[in-house]
């Protein structure tokens, strides 16, 4: 690994160029960059070609695709980075598509090899230890022997990470259940208070003649629907909301789950389906003769 910084796009310096809002950050610091003979795991070509492994020519770079989009760049533009005070500028062989979620190494900026190769450079390596205490005496044996390797323990962060995103799902989802009951429980005391109490009469004049299962079939019919337009109702903002969160507040790329969407549509109605037949089910118990006379 290297540290360098891009400073032009085409010959325009960065600060003259026409970039995209979210990506004028990749330009204001130094960036890790390597050089490879061979296209990096967790990459695929987007745009391009990969150069022979034993290429010597001019200065070629592999460029992030999503950032060359937002810069303007395409294979065959040229772009130049300051390595350690000398500007380097070279042809874009090829756009990478990465997969950075992976967490393997990998860089926005990979030379072809000779470009780079006499620069001061760092070696860098993803070890994958075992839990457990060898890990920990791998760690402290490496850092005591190389007192200048930083040993960075990623399972940890992740580990931190998982935590809080697991609290705050369990927060929203308790929020979700509190108001779910709160609004049940509000509507039966509201349903309780009428006089004569409408669900009753509804239930007994409406089925006057009619058996129980064909009422009962009505009453499912009635909440399945309101269930099913409710949920399909509640995916579509609900995906919305995500679409927008995901790919314009947290710049990453957007993935359409069907499976788990339709599973909470299903859920949901089921739940409808079985609050509003609680509610129904002592109406099916009461006599009809009283209502009818009133009616």
């Amino acid at each position: 690994m290297l540290r360098g910084r891009i400073t032009r796009l085409n010959g325009v310096p960065v600060e003259a160029a026409t970039i995209a809002p979210g990506r004028n950050g990749r330009c204001a610091s130094d960036r890790g960059l390597t050089y490879a003979a061979t296209l990096p795991k967790g990459s695929q070509i987007a745009a391009g070609a990969w150069w022979p492994p034993d290429y010597h020519g001019p200065p070629l770079v592999s460029f992030d695709a999503d950032l060359a989009r937002g810069m303007g760049l395409e294979v065959g533009d040229t772009l130049s980075v300051n390595l350690l005070g000398r500007e380097i500028t070279a042809v874009i062989a090829n756009l990478r598509s990465i997969d950075w979620e992976r967490l393997g190494i990998n860089f926005t900026l990979v030379f072809a090899p000779g470009t780079p190769r006499r620069r001061r450079r760092r070696p860098i390596s993803p070890p994958f230890i075992c839990r457990g205490p060898r890990r920990k005496a791998l760690v402290r044996a490496v850092t005591d022997r190389f007192p200048n390797v930083s040993a960075i323990q990623v399972r940890e962060a992740l580990a931190a990470v998982d935590r809080l995103i697991g609290t705050i799902g369990s927060a929203v989802r308790l929020t979700a259940l509190v108001a779910l009951a709160a609004g049940h429980a509000g509507a039966r005391r509201s349903d309780r208070r009428r006089a004569p109490p409408t669900r009753l009469r509804r239930g007994r004049v409406e089925s006057a003649g009619a058996t129980r299962a064909a009422v009962t079939r009505a009453f499912l019919i009635e909440h399945g629907l309101l269930g099913a337009l409710t949920a399909a109702v509640a995916c579509a903002f609900g995906t919305l909301a995500a679409y927008l969160l995901v790919t314009r507040l947290m710049k990453i790329e957007w993935v359409f789950l069907p499976v788990p969407l339709l599973w909470t549509a299903g859920i949901a109605t089921l739940l409808t389906l079985a609050l509003g037949f609680a509610g129904t089910w002592r109406a099916l118990g009461a006599k009809a003769a009283p209502y009818l006379r009133n009616e």
